[in-house]
This record gives structure tokens, C-alpha cells and sequence, in this order.
């Protein structure tokens, strides 16, 4: 693969965005998505859970799910060798690319402004954008050219999934809980006042009935996610479909996981009510401020002077991986992509990172829906670290997830 020198940044020469979106790549879901379309301008997925569950230190290589690019910014904050973000959709490369250039060339308060997360208007977001694109590479210009007007509230609330959640905050949840009780659970001192005022409107049968019907498989396939990605759907045990899952999943966070400085929990009930700016007063256990680290002031410089250990890739992992010789690689943020494959997709790319990765490197990723665990002939090569795992899912700060894996690579396919 051919690379070329940009700035501080190594990064994969590219073809134009239209030639990248339409070619066909051998991966299961990506024959069946448009990869076009930005389906998340937030990560839902929480760094904690990645910097805990990989163990990351200065040695590490990682492999990085690009998403919208907030988890591979935090893990290049946590120091290791080297991070490549990896995304099969330029357009989600392309929200990266954006952060990326401000951060190389700009200023912490241009960067919070662009993806609003303070205020901004968007003739500054345009003007901003016009500042920084020769910044960035010619398939990203493309992409955000033809789209500029998709910025005009910040890039943070572009995505398909953000706005899917924004909609239901807005039009359906604010029907059901008033201002007053909404702002005091957001800011609840403790986990009882928490649940309790949560409780006290979602139980009701008015917000059941909304909750069922949004969250319904085929209001996420139709609005949310895609119907590619909810293929392999199966029901968990004792509950009665997606909407079922997601609220019992829910429930159970408002009682367990404070959301005060939980800035998942925070953007969900409240998308445009909260910014980076915003950090309430911290319970007991809570992180002082409701953003990801990759967004905080005091994280700028730094994250600025280790882009040079960044690089940016569109393809697929199947694809990525067979370019590179064993042992080239040891830990990778995998998102939640074995939720999008068949069984057998599922075993055969767990062979690959096996054969691929170093002896005790690591995968971390997340189950929405779909259970995956290496299963057959892959099962051997991993030991899988259970109760590490299961003690960061119960502290996730995102509800969504049905469960959190760590697997260790054990032994390569022979």
C-alpha cells in the first residue's frame, strides 16, 4: 500500500470519494450498505471500557473501528506505538479527516465550534471549513463539499444514529417527562434520585408504548441503523423483542451508572442541551466533566503532538489484514462488526486476527444484539477474559449494549 507524507500525518493514498463509495468490497455488510452515508457523528461505544479491557501501553499497536473517530483519538491519548483508524465508509473517514485537520492546524476552540459542542453559528462552522480543507485529503474535500450544509449545526449531530436519538428526545420523550424533572435527573446526586425520577415517568404506560414503538425493530432498521446491520438479530432470553432489550438494559443503568458527567447519557436525553463547557459539579467516583477526553482543553496539545503515530484507512478489516505480515499488529477496537456477520463470517475473521496478531494481543469489542464469541476451529486460539469484560460492561456509561468482550489471543491457526 502506497503512503505519502502529509504534514505530521502518515496517511493511505486514496482514490476520490465517488470511486471509494462505489467500489465493491468483499465484506458481508458493506455489499449491502451505503457507505455514503455517516451513520454515527459520536461514538456510542465508551473508551473506558477499550483503555481498561486492552490494557494499552507504549508498546501496543492498535487497530481502531474509525466510526466518527472519537475512540481512536482516545485511544492515541492512552500513548501506544502506533493507532491506525480503519473505517470500509469514507464518509465516516471523512468526519475523522475534519477533526483531524483542526487539531493538526488549529485551536481547541475551533475544533469544539465545528463539531458544535459550544456555540457556534454556522457561518463560522463554513468559514471554519474553508480554513481548514486544503487540510485535509482530496476524497475528504469531496465529501464535505458536497455536503457542506450538513455542518450547519456541527458535525457532532450529521450522524444517522445521532439524529435518530435526537428525534426521539425531542418529539417523543419531552411529551412524557416536563423540563424541571428531566434537568434534575440529568443533574441527580445520587443513584437513587436518579432511578427514581427516571422511573417515575418511564414506566408510565404513554412512554411505554413510545419507547416500544421508536425502538422497534423496524423503526431502527427503517430510521436508526440499517436493515444490513440488523440481520443476525436474536432475542434475549426472557425478553420480548429490541424495544424490550433496550429499555430493560436501560433501567438498569439509571439505577447503577451515575449520568451526571456521563456525557453518553447526557447527549442522549438532551442532545443539544449539553456542551463540552458544561461540566456540573462530580459525584463520588465520576469523572469532573460530561466530554471525551479526546475533547478536553487540556488534552489539545498533546493529542496534537502524537498524530504523527495516527494513520487513517478506507477498506475492511479482511482486506486491511491480508496486506500486512503476522505479528504486524496486537490490539484492535473492533466496535460491535461480528454483530454484522454470520456465524461462519464471524469464525473465519476471528482465524484472521489470530493468525494475524501478535501471541497476548487483544480484541475488545461490543454485542448490540448478536451474540459472537470465536466459536469452532477459532475457539482454541483465544482465551476470552471474562470477568474482566463483564466488570467494565456493568460500568459501561452507554446503555445500548447486551454485552463486552475481551479475547485474548492465545495461539496462531496451524
Amino acid at each position: 500500500t502506497t503512503q505519502r507524507t502529509w504534514g505530521s500525518l502518515q496517511r493511505i493514498r486514496l482514490p476520490t470519494f465517488a470511486a471509494m463509495s462505489s467500489k465493491k468490497i468483499e465484506s458481508e455488510v458493506a455489499k449491502e450498505l451505503d457507505l455514503s452515508v455517516i451513520r454515527y457523528s459520536r461514538v456510542w461505544e465508551d473508551p473506558d471500557n477499550l483503555r481498561d479491557g486492552l490494557g494499552i501501553n507504549g508498546e501496543d499497536d492498535i487497530l481502531s473501528i474509525t466510526s466518527s473517530g472519537d475512540n481512536a483519538l482516545n485511544i492515541l491519548l492512552c500513548e501506544p506505538k502506533s493507532v491506525v483508524a480503519i473505517d470500509m465508509s469514507p464518509a465516516q473517514n471523512a468526519c475523522m479527516e475534519l477533526k483531524l485537520a483542526v487539531i493538526r492546524e488549529g485551536t481547541h476552540g475551533e475544533l469544539v465550534t465545528l463539531i458544535a459542542e459550544r456555540d457556534g453559528t454556522p457561518t463560522e462552522r463554513k468559514a471554519l471549513f474553508d480554513k481548514y480543507k486544503s487540510k485535509m485529503p482530496a476524497y475528504a474535500q469531496e465529501y464535505w463539499t458536497a455536503n457542506l450544509e450538513t455542518l450547519e449545526h456541527g458535525l457532532i449531530h450529521t450522524g444517522r444514529l445521532d439524529k435518530f436519538f435526537a428525534t426521539f428526545a425531542r418529539d417523543h420523550m419531552r411529551k412524557h417527562v416536563s423540563e424541571e424533572t428531566l434537568a434534575k435527573m440529568l443533574d441527580a446526586p445520587d443513584l437513587a434520585t436518579q432511578k427514581a425520577l427516571f422511573e417515575d415517568f418511564a414506566l408510565k404506560e404513554d412512554f411505554q408504548k413510545s419507547w416500544n414503538w421508536y425502538f422497534g425493530e423496524d423503526m431502527i432498521a427503517k430510521s436508526g441503523r440499517s436493515a444490513a446491520q440488523m440481520k443476525y438479530i436474536v432475542g434475549g432470553p426472557g425478553e420480548d423483542g429490541v424495544a424490550a432489550q433496550l429499555f430493560s438494559r436501560l433501567r438498569r443503568m439509571m439505577g447503577t451508572v451515575p449520568i451526571r458527567s456521563n456525557y453518553f447519557m447526557q447527549t442522549f436525553f438532551a442532545p443539544r442541551d449539553r456542551t463540552v463547557g458544561d461540566a456540573r459539579r462530580a459525584g463520588e467516583g465520576e469523572q469532573p466533566t460530561a466530554a471525551p477526553a479526546y475533547l478536553l482543553e487540556q488534552n489539545f496539545e498533546r493529542l496534537r503532538a502524537l498524530l504523527p503515530r495516527l494513520s487513517v484507512v478506507t477498506g475492511t478489516l479482511e482486506a486491511f489484514l491480508s496486506e500486512h505480515e503476522p505479528g504486524s499488529y496486537n490490539k484492535a477496537n473492533l466496535s460491535d462488526v461480528f454483530e454484522y456477520m454470520s456465524e461462519e463470517a464471524a469464525e473465519g475473521m476471528f482465524k484472521v486476527f489470530a493468525e494475524k496478531f501478535r501471541l497476548g494481543g487483544r480484541l475488545a469489542y461490543w454485542c448490540l444484539f448478536t451474540p459472537r464469541l470465536p466459536a469452532g476451529s477459532a475457539a482454541p486460539l483465544y482465551k476470552l477474559q471474562t470477568e474482566l469484560a463483564d466488570k467494565l460492561h456493568l460500568q459501561d456509561r452507554c446503555f445500548f449494549y447486551r454485552s463486552f468482550h475481551v479475547a485474548e489471543v492465545v495461539a496462531h491457526p496451524k
